[in-house]
């Protein structure tokens, strides 16, 4: 039996400060939540496709959908990525992930976890390279940018 150990690079260096923000639509509160990925040294990219938000919706429950996602990228590790490297098209949302995505969703009141999906983008961490998704999100015909940050991690079999 062969045993496959995933050891964690120690070139990962401190990032300064979340990119996530939040904004408010009404009584909707959308608030960016960090992810994780990781790829091999050496080897393909890491695929990203999704992008993670808390809501809170403190009023009568609210139509919401998504009109744009920006792939952002920068290789400071004090500064927030700020590039837009593009803009994958987007392919739902879904609320703590019990459907599928669908394009627009109806937000109960409470508290809820919810994902955002979009064609797939690939990530290589190099030393200090950040990556984020700057996310405009629609309902009752107003509109809110908020940005979701995926920390991306090289591992290295050993």
């Amino acid at each position: 039996m062969s045993i496959f150990l995933l050891i964690l690079s120690f070139s990962a260096a401190f990032t300064a400060g979340s990119a996530n923000t939040a904004a408010s639509l009404g009584e909707l509160r959308i608030s960016g939540e960090e992810d994780q990925a990781m790829h091999l040294h050496g080897g393909a990219a890491a695929q990203l496709g999704q992008a993670s938000f808390s809501l809170k919706n403190s009023g009568k429950p609210t139509a919401l959908s998504v009109t744009q996602v920006e792939f952002l990228t920068g290789s400071d590790c004090d500064v927030p990525p700020e590039a837009v490297q593009s803009e994958p098209s987007v392919v739902g949302l879904s609320l703590e992930e019990r459907q599928g995505p669908s394009k627009l969703l109806e937000i109960p009141n409470g508290k809820h976890d919810l994902k955002v999906y979009f064609a797939h983008v690939p990530a290589t961490y190099s030393h200090c390279d950040r990556f984020a998704f700057r996310v405009s999100f629609e309902s009752d015909g107003q509109q809110a940018v908020v940005v979701s940050e995926t920390h991306v991690e090289q591992v290295t079999d050993g």
